[in-house]
Order: structure tokens, then sequence, then C-alpha cells
């Protein structure tokens, strides 16, 4: 976590949005031959740092990214492969994209959830605060990870090797249990909610607001989707009605209207 004097003696005066306790760290972008002291100063006259957040804070908000995102915290279930494939573009730094570099738990330098630094977030301050920074540094990157965070930092249409957080021991048992709670909304902050192919249709040609809160559209597509299936099975029933008795149109019309008002019938209608 950035010390108290990097929150309110740097970030607060100059950045002050930097400030706020959801940025759990800061990552040192400038290169380090320009960070090397000479005559007691860098020689660069400014530092970058790249903010970072919880991944379980971020999720929803790097999913609405996706084509399956409908509105709101709302997405077509179909597009779940999307997301499954999002999430392993971050995990193996390969979301080049949003600039995004992935951080795994590690209690020894202070990163408690998996978190995600982001690159194109830089934050410029003066080369007067390096003792600040390098007072507040609790790790840095293996050269392997080094190289990787360079070639994403330089944008370069190349594969940098990194390992794969799978390839440690029970790794991948643990990447794809992670994975799962990203996507089922597990501990996240803000999980996304994932609606049923029948019923994603049926509320976007009902041209639905996504955006509004998320019971209230719950409940207006559950009552769309069951108005539709009670349709539905109307309209089946007419077909044969009028196929064996041929009623008079306005009998047609009058059993229509009760059997869609028949409370008892759409009970039965499965969800």
């Amino acid at each position: 976590m950035p010390s108290m004097e990097l929150r309110e003696n740097v970030l607060k005066p100059i950045h002050p949005y930097f400030a706020h306790q959801k940025y759990l760290a800061f990552m040192v972008t400038t290169q380090s031959c320009d960070l090397v002291l000479r005559d007691g100063k860098p020689s660069a006259s400014y530092i970058s740092i790249a903010p970072v957040r919880s991944l379980k804070a971020v999720w929803l908000k790097l999913t609405k990214t996706l084509r399956c995102h409908m509105g709101g915290r709302f997405f077509d279930k179909k597009g779940q492969d999307q997301a499954r494939l999002l999430f392993d573009r971050i995990v193996d730094q390969n979301e080049t994209s949003m600039g995004l570099f992935y951080l795994h738990p590690d209690g020894k330098v202070g990163i408690g959830d998996p978190s995600v630094a982001f690159l194109r977030l830089g934050v410029a301050l003066h080369s007067s605060h390096y003792e600040t920074l390098r007072k507040d540094r609790t790790a840095s990157l293996t050269p392997e990870f080094r190289a990787k965070f360079g070639w994403l930092l330089g944008n370069l249409y190349s594969r940098a090797a990194a390992r794969d957080w799978a390839d440690d021991e029970g790794g991948k048992k643990e990447i794809r249990a992670l994975k799962n709670e990203f996507i089922n909304g597990k501990y996240v902050d803000e999980p996304p909610v994932w609606v049923d192919a029948h019923k994603a249709k049926a509320a976007k040609q009902a041209k639905i607001d996504f955006d509004r809160e998320v019971p209230d559209v719950e409940a207006e597509i559950e009552t769309l989707t069951a108005k539709r299936r009670l349709d539905e099975v109307v309209d089946r029933a007419m077909v044969q009605i009028q196929g064996v008795l041929h009623p008079p149109h306005g009998q047609v019309d009058e059993l229509r209207r009760r059997l869609a008002k028949d409370t008892t019938l759409r009970s039965l209608i499965p969800d």
C-alpha cells in the first residue's frame, strides 16, 4: 500500500484523484536507466507511475467492452466465452489494447487480491519526489516479467517471454477457479448479470434500458419473457382450436383474451 506521505504530500496536492484508497499501489514505468542517480539526482526530470487496482473492483468495467454487453450490468450469456478469453489475456499479460499488466496475489509485497496496473494511466511526478518513491518501493519485477512489462509499455509487435501463472505447481487449478469466480461474479465488487439467450433476445427487441437499477431490470425481463412464453402457448393453442372447431371470429378473440389472462395457465409455464 502507498504510504501516507505519498498519498497526502505528493499525490493529493497535484493528482488528488489518484490519492484515493482504491488505488492499491503504483508501478514505476520510467526506464530504470533514467532513474540512476547522477550527482544525487536521476537523469529523468519526471518519473511516471501507473496506478494499480484490484481486478475484482474493475472487472465489470472491463467486461463492458465486450460485444455481449447489453447495458448496465447485463450481458448476453452466449458471450461468456468472450469474458473467459478476456480473463486469459489479462492473466497471460496479453491484454495490450487496454494496457493492463496483471499482478498475482503475493502477501510478501502487499498484493492481497488479483490486481492490474493501468499502464495507459500514467501519473507524472517531478523527480524531486524520487526519495519518497524509493522509500515506498516494496518489490521489483523479475527479469522475465520486466521484459514483458517493457514490451507492453513500448507497444511493440512482438512477444516477449513471460512465465504463465498456470505453469506453477497447482497453478492451472488455481487460475481456472479464479476465472470461474470472476465470470460468475463471486467476490467481484460489481458482478455482471448473465442473461439467458432467449431472455436477452426478448429484452433487446423490447428495447429495455439496461442502465437502470438491476432489480428493476431483472423484474422487467422476467415479466417480459413470461408474457412472451404465455403468448406463444396461447398462439399454438389457438391454431389447434381453430383447426378443429372453426369458431366465429368474435369467439376466437374472446378465447384468446381469456387464455392470456389465465393466471393458472401462466403458473404452469416454466421459467
